[in-house]
């Protein structure tokens, strides 16, 4: 499976263009979604802190695989023959996300009541919350931006009536642990 972008982020040059950190997403309204970042990322091109990505999101249509089986180190099952078919990935509507010189990475989902919400690192340090009441319309409002700063590959989640967030430190170009 593939999954087809609405329009391409600007890069360095086409050679340039890379994918990074998918997240699977269980919306409120019962929906799959993958969020993932589209452009340059520095690293895989030997410049570390010179990422220039955009924010996609995009509905999972169908999925299917087969029993998976233990690997042996955990209690879950690893799927096998894993297929998906996907809609078309849009740019996710936050500000600034459109512009060449955007950088926003690391998204991951959750849904609570009435809304999901988006977590998303943001130039590299400063990971920002956004809501929307209708993940479809792509229309997020900007809830808080500054949840934490100096971390990537945030993850987050209320559980037991708290705001739970997981995420690598960042210590100067390399994450040096992982924080809760």
């Amino acid at each position: 499976s593939y999954i087809e972008l609405d329009e391409y982020p600007t890069c360095h040059n086409q050679s340039d263009f890379d994918t990074v950190a998918p997240e699977w997403y269980q919306s409120k309204n019962g929906g799959l979604y993958i969020i993932f970042s589209a452009g340059y990322f520095g690293a895989f091109h030997g410049e570390p802190t010179q990422d220039k990505m955009q924010a996609y999101i995009v509905k999972v249509n169908k999925l299917t695989a087969d029993e998976g089986e233990q690997d042996g180190r955990s209690e879950y099952l690893w799927p096998k023959n894993l297929q998906f078919e996907a809609g078309i990935a849009t740019r996710i509507n936050i500000p600034d996300n459109a512009s060449a010189d955007s950088d926003y990475i690391d998204g991951a989902g959750y849904a609570e009541r009435d809304a999901d919400y988006l977590v998303i690192k943001k130039d590299g340090l400063t990971n920002q919350l956004y809501k929307t009441t209708n993940i479809d319309s792509n229309n997020w409002q900007l809830v808080n931006e500054r949840v934490s700063f100096g971390y990537e590959g945030a993850s987050i989640v209320r559980f037991d009536g708290r705001y739970l967030m997981a995420a690598d430190h960042v210590n100067g170009t390399t994450a040096d642990g992982v924080r809760i």
